[in-house]
């Protein structure tokens, strides 16, 4: 079955993506595309040396330039001008991201060519418009698309460092929906007999693209929040992180506790030299409750630790985690949740993942027993204190003993962050204030006794 543009021809004059992506899709869609290229070729050529040059294709621009039949003009020369003009003759489509003052030195402006073929559908992308000041500047998707159109900015959290855009993400955008606007302007000509100009721009494109924030700013005044994943008000658009031994990472987009799943799981693991090792990417992960075992769809997986490690594609797969799904979402006070049992259950299961909440989960262990032992203590530092008999009656007595506890508490504080931040024993930073007040109480005791 052809397509819907079968029979329609299109002439392309571009470089790079933007232009080259608009008539790769038409060509998609059923059209003739025919690509002129300069006689040293298209500079997207030239990707096959940013990976040593040695590579067999080229498939970053094979991606934009498929289906399509190709010559090499010069069109500065009277010689290729009059051959592109004679091929846009017989044209439906131009589409061209070449700059406006560049098409018009080459005598292939929209009012030279659309005199010759007033049928034609002359399409223009540009980095800035077709009007004012950046009109003939050079256009790339990560300047016109990406910064200055605001998007990198909505991305970078304050005082956080630019975000990095893939190669083509904007050019390709605007291919696609100038394919659409090449295509609406072909129905118009069905009833008009008539061609027509057709514009857009990676920045026009960007700008629609954070079409929502702007549109807030236009009609409330409203700056939106940057998002970062501390302050997400809602858990089903936030970002999750946890990490496990070997230097492995494990990423999924969001929780879903009711169905036991979580989306988008990525995990990737390191040697210890930072060697990759292993590479694991599912669409879906699903948990069987109370196991380790996992359900996997639409997966990719690579291991690194094979000779020749492929990656391999599969819709589905079960396999095992050391890691259960409700551990995987971030949960306050988890520990003070868990029964005794519990508790050390999950210290063990920690330790095995080598997760950095062991320390918390032992230092909630042992203060379980140890803080009962620092009632009876503080009580005996309490009451002998208050025997004695000191000047300024029992308000000092009272204002000694409020010390102590200030004192214990302050102590048994900062062990607790010196366990968890730099790995101070856990035992000794729950039982250090109790040993010490202990023997403060025994002194006191002998002093209330004589």
């Amino acid at each position: 079955m052809s397509g819907p543009l079968h029979g329609v021809k299109v002439v392309e004059l571009g470089v790079w993506v933007a232009g080259p992506a608009a008539a790769g899709v038409l060509g998609d869609w059923g059209a003739d595309v025919i690509k002129i290229e300069p006689l040293s070729g298209d500079p997207a050529r030239t990707f096959q040396r940013m990976f040593g040059g040695d590579m067999p294709n080229n498939p970053v621009f094979e991606l934009d330039n498929r289906n399509k039949r190709g010559i090499a003009l010069d069109i500065s020369t009277p010689e290729g001008r009059e051959i592109a003009l004679e091929l846009l003759d017989q044209a439906d489509v131009f589409v061209t991201n070449v700059r406006v003052d560049a098409l018009k030195r080459a005598g292939l402006d929209y009012d030279a060519v659309s005199a010759r073929n007033p049928r034609l559908v002359y399409g223009q992308i540009t980095g800035y418009g077709l009007e004012g000041p950046d009109a003939n500047r050079p256009g790339y998707d990560i300047a016109a698309f990406w910064a200055r159109s605001g998007i990198a900015h909505m991305l970078t959290p304050e005082g956080g460092a630019l975000p990095f855009q893939r190669g083509g993400m904007g050019d390709h955008t605007t291919g696609v929906t100038f394919a659409g606007a090449i295509s609406a302007a072909l129905y118009q000509r069905e009833r008009s007999g008539l061609g027509q100009m057709v514009s857009s721009s990676l920045l026009r494109q960007g700008v629609y693209t954070i079409g929502f924030d702007l549109n807030m700013m236009l009609g409330w005044g409203q700056h939106p929040m940057i998002g970062q994943r501390t302050q997400m008000m809602n858990p089903s658009v936030n970002n999750y992180q946890a990490e496990y031994p070997g230097n492995e990472l494990v990423y999924f987009s969001n929780y879903a506790a009711q169905e036991q799943r979580v989306n988008d799981l990525t995990i990737q693991k390191w040697s210890k030299d930072n060697k990759p090792m292993y590479f694991l990417r599912a669409r879906f992960a699903k948990n069987k409750p109370g196991t380790n075992n996992w359900e996997l769809t639409d997966y990719y997986e690579k291991d690194y630790t094979f000779p020749k490690a492929k990656l391999i594609h599969g819709k589905h797969k079960d396999t095992t985690f050391v890691y259960r799904i409700e551990e995987m979402a971030q949960r306050d006070n988890a520990a003070q949740a868990l029964t005794y049992t519990e508790l050390k259950n999950a210290i063990e299961r920690e330790k095995l993942k080598g997760s950095k909440l062991v320390p918390e989960f032992e230092i909630e262990l042992h203060q379980r027993t140890a803080f009962p032992f620092a009632t009876y203590i503080l009580t005996i530092i309490g009451v002998s204190v208050a025997s004695q008999k000191k000047r300024g009656g029992q308000g000092m007595n009272i204002a000694i003993g409020l010390a102590f506890i200030f004192v214990y508490i302050f102590a048994m504080k900062m062990l607790t962050v010196a366990a968890v931040k730099v790995g101070f024993p856990t035992l000794w930073s729950v039982w250090l204030p109790n040993a010490i007040f202990a023997l403060v109480a025994l002194v006191f005791y002998q002093r209330s006794q004589k």
